[in-house]
């Protein structure tokens, strides 16, 4: 890759990110009634998902990264243990998205790749909430809280089950709402977007080839 075709990429990168730590620090964001009330829609995820299918992993991995920081330092109000999950479930969302990629290079294959995509996110919002439950209960002693939300939309839920129920009824139909919802934005968006990087890196490409070319041509010129 060359110079300017990095340099172009680090302007998009940077644009992706600012966009997606607004959407995440301010919003939109809105709870539905039948999660508990600490589970909120937003869509920073959709910025990040466009930056790992048209710029790269690396590229999505460094606005998750952003995100997560700039969050952090805005303010927390759960001591970093949301921002920590939605670290893990970011990541886990340009892992799988890398390996659909792989995978399924051919354009006319994209569909897979969206599909790794939801899959990821879903392992990652059961990881980041394996990690972020115990330590709501033992961090913010948030467990009374906890099982109070899920007995608001389980009336079965109490303290002897409400884990069951908390993974069962909230985690993964959240995750996989939210990442259908991200990933269904992003879909439409996809075909536009791509095209206009590709051209715009290709003519990037080709230019600094045509003047490759045209120096071996003053060259062959000279000796002749």
């Amino acid at each position: 890759m060359n110079n300017t075709v990095r340099l172009k990429k680090c302007i998009i990168t940077s644009l992706l990110a600012g966009m997606s730590v607004v959407l995440y620090v301010i919003g939109p964001k809105f709870k539905l009634p039948f999660f508990p009330s600490f589970l909120t829609i937003n869509f920073s995820m959709v910025p990040i998902f466009v930056g790992i299918i048209v710029l790269g992993a690396q590229y999505g991995a460094s606005i998750v990264g952003i995100r997560f920081v700039i969050g952090l330092i805005s303010g927390s109000s759960t001591a970093g243990i949301g921002e920590t999950a939605d670290l893990i479930i970011g990541l886990c969302l340009v892992l799988f998205t890398w390996i659909g990629k792989l995978l399924f290079n051919n354009k006319a294959k994209y569909v897979p790749m969206f599909l790794f995509a939801i899959l990821g996110w879903i392992i990652g919002g059961l990881l980041s909430n394996s990690f972020a439950l115990p330590m709501y209960i033992n961090v913010l002693n948030a467990k009374g809280w906890v099982v109070s939300s899920m007995h608001s939309i389980i009336s079965d839920a109490n303290e002897s089950n409400y884990v069951m129920y908390y993974f069962l009824c909230a985690v993964l139909p959240f995750n996989a709402l939210l990442s259908f919802i991200v990933v269904g934005i992003t879909y439409l968006l996809y075909l536009p977007l791509h095209k206009y990087t590709d051209n715009l890196f290709d003519k990037t490409i080709k230019s600094k080839e045509t003047v490759i070319d045209d120096k071996i041509d003053d060259v062959y010129k000279d000796l002749h």
